[in-house]
């Protein structure tokens, strides 16, 4: 007869050899009390075992161990000793410092113990699996790749990331109170840009927010400052002297749209592309000034310069003026005028060579007898109003 629970030989009354029955008792506790095995992985025996090594049998196990996957096996000098679990037995696999608790239908992970931790992440998930709604955000968190100077962010529902966190970053996390944020700060001027989205600053005890770009990171040496003036609703870029004074507004917005500018704006873009400066009406084009996308192939040509007009839904309407960059010529599309028109005077003398840049009409101050002062040039020769030919003199 055994124990109901740990079958546990009886010594029987009159029994011969008690010391067996005895003895086979004491290696099963042995076995039991505290107990914890090597591995779990195995489906054979070791070859070499030494006195006291238990282990987990694997399914499908063969040889010493054929028919006992799932129990403990422990070598007591001569032969393998199986003990096959019950619900609640415990048991420590040394291998992967993990606990398992068997719960009637096999061996599971476990951290439910008395004082017991489990000493990773893995194995944190691995006790979760199936159990809680953070299983998934466990096994997120076992797959990341941690290292020292990383933090970690959420991209979404149980997905976690981690970031590269600066020595910047790393200041102002630490920081105490404001004066070693402001030190963060003035130690960040060699640092990486730490964000691209947007950044927000309020402040309402004051009448400007001030946003500074430094040279050396003294306070005494600015380069510019960007101000949001709230009494006025003004936003300016300023230009700062060597010792912080403030010296002018080099472009200012305004609440309502306005712009204004202390020097010259200028519109670059690569050859072969259009530059355009456009005047809109609630965000649609009405007229745009550009340099067109002509290539510049040398002799000053190309990037031809326009006045170009749109519809109401911002749809291109036509150039009404056009001129050549580089011949100097006019093109007017439609021209009006409600006063004298005056041509240039020249001599006959002094009428330029004929040529493409040169097309168009003039006024000459010596025009040969019967013939009009106003004469044309076809881009070939200089005629008067009759056709005849303008005799050069």
């Amino acid at each position: 007869m055994t124990t109901p629970r740990l079958a546990l030989p009886y010594i029987a009354q009159y029994q011969a050899q008690k010391e067996i029955t005895h003895n086979e008792a004491l290696n099963t506790l042995d076995m039991l009390v505290q107990a914890a095995v090597l591995d779990r992985t195995r489906t054979a025996a070791p070859a070499a075992p030494a006195a006291g090594d238990c282990h987990l049998v694997a399914a499908g196990a063969d040889g010493a161990w054929a028919g006992h996957g799932g129990e403990l096996a422990c070598w007591y000098g001569t032969d393998w000793v199986f003990v096959a679990p019950r619900a609640g037995f415990q048991i420590l696999v040394v291998d992967e410092h993990l606990l398992l608790l068997h719960d009637g239908a096999g061996w599971v992970p476990t951290s439910a113990a008395a004082g017991t931790a489990v000493g990773d992440v893995a194995g944190l998930a691995a006790a979760l699996a199936g159990k809680q709604p953070s299983g998934a955000m466990l096994t997120a968190l076992a797959a990341l790749a941690t290292a020292a100077g990383k933090g970690l962010y959420f991209t979404g529902a149980d997905a976690p990331a981690t970031y590269d966190l600066s020595g910047f970053m790393r200041g102002l996390l630490g920081a105490a109170d404001a004066a070693a944020v402001r030190a963060a700060i003035a130690a960040a001027v060699t640092e990486e840009p730490e964000f691209t989205g947007p950044l927000t600053v309020k402040k309402e005890a004051y009448p400007e927010i001030k946003m500074m770009v430094t040279v050396s990171g003294t306070p005494d040496q600015r380069a510019f400052k960007l101000v949001v003036d709230q009494n006025n609703s003004v936003l300016a870029l300023q230009a700062i002297a060597d010792n912080g004074s403030y010296v002018r507004n080099i472009i200012q917005f305004g609440h309502g749209g306005q712009i204004s500018s202390a020097g010259d704006i200028n519109v670059s873009k690569g050859p072969g592309t259009n530059r355009v400066f456009g005047l809109q009406t609630d965000g649609v084009l009405r007229w745009s000034f550009s340099a067109n996308a002509g290539a510049e192939s040398g002799a000053s040509v190309g990037s031809d310069f326009g006045i170009n007009r749109f519809s109401d839904t911002g749809a291109y309407l036509g150039t009404p003026v056009f001129i050549d960059r580089g011949t100097g010529s006019v093109t007017l599309s439609n021209v009006t005028s409600n006063g004298p028109v005056r041509y240039r005077v020249h001599t006959r003398g002094t009428l330029p060579t004929p040529s493409a840049g040169t097309v168009g009409w003039a006024e000459v101050s010596n025009p040969e007898t019967g013939k009009s002062a106003l004469v044309k040039c076809d881009g070939a020769a200089w005629t008067y109003i009759d056709g005849s030919a303008v005799a050069i003199a």
